[in-house]
């Protein structure tokens, strides 16, 4: 018999973790991985105008999967839907959804936005796995919300808040009636997952996976899934090619986040951690790849550009259909670029593509560029992804890659 199942995605990588984490479970459990699978797409954490291009790069790496429905809830609908009362939200997710009863729904947490534990309550007898942020990171609320990027997402919800209510399109009533929604969303059943499946398990609690049990997908599954991908994804490889065809030499990709976006630091000193690294790591002359991250301002690279022009041939990756679809999948450019990550791509390329990545971030530029309030956190998020890439070097491919039980740090309460 055929199983049924929901995967719920809030961004592009997680549509790949996603994807493995359910055919994986479906070779553990039932020595296959065929499946009809709906792929659901819900709270981006970013305001209504940028949910479009996420979209887009979702779709083009879904299309490697048949899918038996894609369903797409926009921030402002999941915000409505969740207005009503616990019953009346679950029929109308469910509505939205599709008339199906699944044996399994695969999300990576069940927490951060309003989403996550709806879908949870509307499939109660459906097993519930998860499949971690990023790669395979799990761990209770209270840290992983610390970790995971959400004080982005927040700051970018109530901007859009903000503008909803000075343009007219929230009135005072609506105020009151969203506030009563966040209660009646924290009063949902907390439902807790059944297993996970996680491709390098990292438990940024370090008590998470202690009794949650797991299953780890073969490197070969992985790697075997991203070539899939990438070789469904022709225009995204011919635009790679494009890029490097008239590079001569050595070419470097710095890849960017969001400190000032979640508001770990201010714009200068973000724009002075970057020149600061690039002088660091290239040599005068050489082409530089900016890939700016997704939720970035396609206007970030012109500050880049303004102090380099004129050492380095730079190229700026901000804009086009390609923005917001995540590096691992920029195969020719990974290939033929000396790669300096500020992100955990420096773990994930280093695992599918056996690719040195240089880390851009540093205890020392934590302490010299992040606002004082935030430096722990980041320190503790340079030391995290630092130990995991070592402990690649001696990992199974089994157990837990990396856990915070196994180290001595611990973020210091602000």
């Amino acid at each position: 018999m055929t199983r049924t199942c929901l995967v719920g995605v809030q961004g592009p990588l997680q549509l790949c973790s996603g994807l493995i984490a359910m055919e994986w479970y479906g070779l553990m459990k039932r020595g296959s991985a065929n499946t009809e699978a709906v792929l659901l797409l819900y709270d981006f954490l970013i305001v209504p105008e940028q949910e479009e291009q996420i979209v887009e790069a979702i779709m083009q790496i879904a299309s490697v999967f048949k899918w038996k429905k894609i369903v797409f809830i926009g921030g402002r609908e999941m915000n409505e839907i969740n207005l009503s009362n616990n019953k009346t939200s679950i029929k109308r997710l469910r509505n939205k959804i599709g008339n199906y009863e699944f044996d399994q729904v695969f999300l990576a947490r069940n927490y951060i936005g309003l989403g996550s534990s709806l879908i949870l309550n509307s499939y109660p007898e459906a097993i519930k796995v998860c499949y971690g942020d990023g790669f395979g990171v799990v761990g209770t609320e209270i840290f992983t919300n610390v970790f995971s990027g959400s004080n982005a997402g927040l700051y970018w919800r109530i901007i859009g808040f903000i503008k909803n209510i000075l343009f007219g399109k929230i009135s005072i009533k609506g105020i009151y009636k969203r506030i009563l929604g966040k209660f009646k969303v924290e009063t949902l059943r907390g439902f807790a997952f059944d297993a996970a499946v996680l491709i390098l398990p990292m438990d940024y609690s370090g008590k998470y996976l202690n009794q949650l049990p797991f299953y780890v997908p073969s490197l070969e599954h992985v790697r075997g899934t991203f070539e899939r991908i990438n070789k469904s994804m022709l225009g995204l490889n011919n635009y790679c090619l494009d890029l490097i065809k008239n590079v001569s030499g050595e070419c470097y990709l710095y890849l960017l986040v969001t400190p000032t976006e979640s508001g770990s630091t201010s714009l200068k000193n973000e724009i002075k951690m970057y020149l600061e690294t690039i002088r660091e790591n290239s040599p005068r002359g050489a082409t530089i790849f900016i890939k700016l991250h997704p939720r970035k301002s396609i206007t970030f690279g012109d500050y880049i550009l303004a102090d380099l022009r004129n050492e380095y041939n730079i190229i700026v990756i901000n804009q086009g259909k390609f923005k917001s679809i995540p590096i691992e999948f920029w195969g020719p450019l990974i290939a033929r670029c000396k790669i300096i990550s500020f992100s955990s791509s420096s773990l994930s390329l280093r695992y599918i593509y056996n690719k040195e990545v240089i880390t851009g971030l540093s205890v020392d530029k934590v302490r010299k560029f992040y606002f004082k309030k935030m430096q722990s956190v980041f320190e503790d998020d340079y030391h995290l992804w630092n130990e995991a890439a070592e402990a690649l070097n001696s990992w199974d491919g089994k157990s837990i890659l990396w856990s915070r039980a196994k180290t001595k740090r611990r973020i210091k309460k602000g």
